[in-house]
């Protein structure tokens, strides 16, 4: 600092034509600058411990991801041969799918949203196409959701219904009977739909995991 203080002081600096170490010109051009190269180092750790911060933030979230999509393929396993032995019940797949973060695939799928879709601060490889194969699990669970409600609520209810109006023919019974009758077959359309998402959504976080090895996320 005295060195580049003298060197100016010729120049028409501040502290005159030969700066003094010891005058208080001198001290405070030094407080000066030392107090912007502080100021500066610590803009710079500021950056970057905001950048660590969101670089933690996305490895929560892909560990989040994986997790939720494990946890939810365990399920559907569970689902599946429940349907099979015939003691699957509506409040088997609460946890599964909603529209709530109650269920695993209702916070997988917002993970990947916020994570993946367009606009994101950091975009990874393949990741949209991941978050898009996960929004169509989703919504295909949604309709075994669906049709798993219509089969354990409503047929009852429209048999009792039925039987309620001594079997008078009725065009809105006979329409509801057609709708329902086949929910048992839409049911089991669903779950192999649902199974073949899966294996298909699989293969992308298997090769979104591939594409990011190298950045040390995954």
């Amino acid at each position: 600092w005295e060195t580049r203080l003298r060197a100016s002081g010729p120049r028409g600096g501040a502290c005159g034509p030969v700066a003094d170490p010891g005058s208080k010109c001198f001290r405070e051009c030094f407080r000066g600058r030392a107090n912007g190269a502080r100021l500066a180092t610590r803009g710079r750790d500021y950056t970057d411990r905001m950048a660590e911060n969101q670089r933690n933030d996305l490895e929560a979230e892909l560990v989040a991801i994986v997790r939720d999509f494990l946890v939810s393929q365990k399920m559907l396993t569970t689902l599946v041969a429940r349907q099979a032995e015939g003691s699957l019940r509506f409040e088997d797949v609460q946890d599964f799918v909603g529209d709530s973060g109650s269920s695993v695939l209702f916070r997988l799928k917002e993970h990947c949203h916020a994570l993946f879709r367009s606009g994101a601060a950091e975009p990874m490889p393949r990741g949209e196409i991941f978050d898009l194969a996960v929004g169509s699990l989703f919504h295909e669970a949604m309709k075994l959701r669906e049709n798993l409600y219509q089969q354990e609520f409503y047929v009852p209810r429209i048999e009792a219904l039925r039987k309620e109006a001594d079997d008078v023919p009725d065009p809105l019974f006979s329409e509801f009977e057609r709708i329902l009758g086949s929910a048992s077959e839409r049911l089991a359309e669903t779950f192999e739909e649902t199974q073949a998402l899966f294996a298909l959504t699989l293969r992308q976080l298997r090769l979104l995991m591939a594409a990011n090895r190298e950045n040390g996320l995954v």
